[in-house]
């Protein structure tokens, strides 16, 4: 180890390029190359604090007077040349600084500010002890990073201009002084072919967007892939008409607002009211049965809302199986067990509420009939199609070429209950070979009523009946799907049966094939019943859905036993000769209860029984299906009273009010029988008896 003595001053690192060499007092100084200039500015320059100062990395950082001194004493002299430097000088024993020495500390001191640029991976905005950096992330990447490169560094810029194809903003926050915010703005000439707006990320939830509809012309919200046209009238409300679903929402309303003033201002001659072309003038019964916004002064004890697809706090569902129903996008799903199900029209989108459906069981093998099921003068093609659950299992069933034939899909050997009455049911959809479906009764001599039914199924109709005392029907399902199904009464002896899936071509049941031309179908299912029910999938063993069971203790909700208002809007496609329960009041004993039914003859019968002694039996309508029903019922200490989709209401006054009740059951009686078989859209309990006017305007 050297040590250096009389040195006042000594750092070691690079030297600048104005850098004077000093080595203490004792050593003679050989003078300095470079302009001509006075030394004691010279020196001052490489001070800590001067113009040119050298850090504490650096070679001598003198005071002005120890350099004026040296130069003094050595007779210092200067040259003029682009680069000065520091003659030659023994900085420790052993050591000599060279010429070479010299150019490389000069080269390392400047190289960051060259017109080649750095070599190094950060560079440092500062005095070189703070700052920003700039760092390089790769060839093409540069980042700018805090002092400690712990964070990113702040950036203020005039304008920013950004290339390239993706800008992500990562900021929580972020805030824009512009009132106009421009999309698209590369689009000029014709409009480009597609939306656009503002899309927000909901994590396992479908995103939501607010968008305009290029194609449509208008601005759209809500769940992305299928948002609605948005009046921008005053505020807006979701659907593109009053009848339209899913009409859940309203947009730019305060959180509390009188619900009658509201409705008020959307009528045709109010302050806000909505012209045709909006989405309608929305009244109170509007508001009501879109959105549950009460159009009488009492809120509900219990609700059953129209624009929720959850049940009411404190009400209990089971069923102890799968099940399947529609959702808006008119797909079949299954519902886990237990689990409500809230169906959607599959053509319309619009909600039908929640289903309610008895026990049933596919005793058909393979429901998508990929296997089990035999051809006879016919083939199947497997996975053609994509069937109403949007997998791609629907095959196609084509005809043989056989003369003057029929061409049947069957399954046979299936046991059937003597005199029990059977719907069998399947999927289909025109292959656009002009092709029919027929569906039979098997065996004539096993059915009470026998015959066979021919279904357009491009048009969605019956086109021909052998036998008129057949019942049938043909239920649009989306996308080019129907569903057919043909009711029958096994007969007394029958023990067996085979399903026959038929084609047939211009009604015509028996004709000569081509071999190729054929229909769509999926989804077989016979059950026993007297109406078609959900579709429930099989595979090598039948499958039995449970019933829907849904009630609430009627001490967990505001009630009072002496008086109240029952409301309910159901749908029931199919009405069958049993009778569909609507709702039930119920104590320990069917001696106590109130209860609305529609019986097989189409009548609605509101009935309360007071200590085992009828108090009231009102029948209202006729109605035949598909039945769609709003429906009110109250009752107090002077009578009861009934009103059925506004109609003028019927009252019996007089009569015990029941007492002692105990559970509400939606869609069923107590004993589990008589369901509803349909879906409950809306459904409300008032703890108090309604008057005529509230009636008609619950359900008008």
């Amino acid at each position: 180890m050297s040590v250096l003595e009389d040195v006042e001053t000594i750092r070691i690192g690079v030297l600048s390029r104005d850098a004077v060499v000093i080595d203490g007092e004792a050593e003679a100084y050989r003078g300095i190359q470079g302009p001509v200039g006075i030394v004691e500015e010279h020196a001052e320059r490489h001070a800590i604090d001067g113009s040119d100062s050298l850090s504490p990395l650096m070679i001598g950082a003198e005071s002005a007077g120890t350099a004026q001194t040296l130069v003094d004493g050595h007779e210092a002299s200067y040259d003029h040349s682009s680069m000065h430097g520091h003659a030659n000088k023994t900085l420790l024993d052993d050591y000599t600084q060279t010429d070479a020495d010299l150019v490389e500390a000069v080269s390392q001191r400047h190289e960051q500010g060259t017109d080649d640029g750095t070599n190094q991976i950060a560079f440092r905005i500062g005095d070189g002890f703070d700052g920003p950096l700039l760092k390089r992330e790769s060839a093409d990447a540069l980042s700018i990073r805090g002092n400690a490169d712990a964070d990113w560094a702040d950036l203020t810029v005039r304008n920013l201009i950004v290339k390239g194809t993706t800008t992500t903003i990562d900021s929580e926050t972020v805030a824009v002084a512009d009132n106009i915010l421009t999309l698209n703005s590369d689009v000029a000439g014709t409009p480009p072919s597609t939306v656009a707006g503002i899309e927000v990320e909901r994590g396992d939830e479908l995103n939501a967007r607010l968008v305009f509809d290029e194609d449509d012309d208008v601005w759209k919200a809500g769940i992305a892939g299928s948002e609605a046209a948005v009046s921008l009238v005053g505020h807006g409300h979701i659907g593109s008409d009053v009848s339209d679903l899913p009409w859940t929402t309203l947009t730019g309303v305060p959180t509390t607002f009188a619900p009658s003033a509201h409705a008020d201002n959307h009528k045709y001659d109010g302050p806000d009211a909505l012209s045709a072309n909006d989405v309608g003038a929305y009244s109170k019964a509007d508001l009501w049965h879109k959105t549950g916004i009460s159009p009488v002064d009492t809120f509900p004890s219990l609700h059953f809302r129209p624009d929720a697809n959850t049940l009411p706090d404190g009400v209990t569902f089971s069923r102890n199986s799968i099940a399947t129903f529609f959702d808006a996008a008119g797909i079949v799903r299954v519902a886990a067990a237990n689990s409500p199900r809230f169906a959607y029209d599959p053509v319309t989108g619009r909600r039908s509420g929640l289903i309610i459906e008895e026990e049933r069981t596919n005793i058909i093998y393979y429901s998508d009939l990929s296997s089990v099921w035999y051809a006879t003068r016919s083939n199947r093609i497997a996975n053609a199609t994509h069937a109403p659950d949007g997998t791609v299992t629907a095959s196609k069933f084509c005809e043989g070429t056989e003369e003057n034939s029929t061409h049947l899909y069957s399954q046979g050997s299936i046991t059937l209950t003597p005199n029990e009455t059977y719907t069998r049911s399947v999927f289909v959809k025109s292959s656009g070979d002009d092709r029919q479906l027929l569906l039979e009764t098997d065996g004539y001599a096993n059915w009470v009523v026998s015959g066979y039914v021919i279904f357009d199924i491009e048009n969605g109709k019956i086109v021909l009946k052998s036998n008129v005392a057949i019942k049938a029907g043909i239920e649009d399902c989306g996308d080019g799907w129907f569903r057919c199904w043909l009711i029958s009464t096994a007969a007394s002896s029958v023990t067996s049966a085979v399903f026959d899936i038929a084609l047939a071509n211009k009604g015509v049941n028996s004709y000569s094939g081509d071999g190729v031309s054929g229909i769509y179908i999926w989804g077989a299912q016979l059950e026993a019943g007297d109406t078609v029910s959900s579709y429930i999938p099989t595979t090598s063993t039948f499958i039995t859905r449970r019933a829907d069971v849904c009630h609430v203790a009627l001490d967990d909700i505001p009630f009072h036993y002496g008086q109240g208002t029952i409301f309910l809007d159901v749908s029931i496609r199919f009405v069958g000769i049993n009778t569909h329960c609507l709702v039930e009041f119920i104590g320990s004993s069917t001696d106590n209860r109130i209860f609305i039914q529609l019986e097989d003859g189409g009548n609605v019968t509101a009935i309360a029984i007071s200590d085992g002694v009828t108090s009231a039996n009102i029948i209202t309508g006729n109605f035949t299906e598909p039945v769609q029903l709003k429906i009110a019922f109250s009752w107090n200490e002077h009578g009861f009273i009934a009103c059925v989709n506004g109609n003028e209401p019927i009252a019996m006054f007089g009569g015990n009010v029941p007492v002692s009740l105990e559970t509400l059951r939606i869609g069923a009686h107590s004993a589990g029988n008589h369901v509803l078989n349909g879906e409950v859209n809306h459904c409300a309990f008032f703890s108090r008896a309604f008057e005529v006017d509230d009636l008609q305007r619950l359900t008008q």
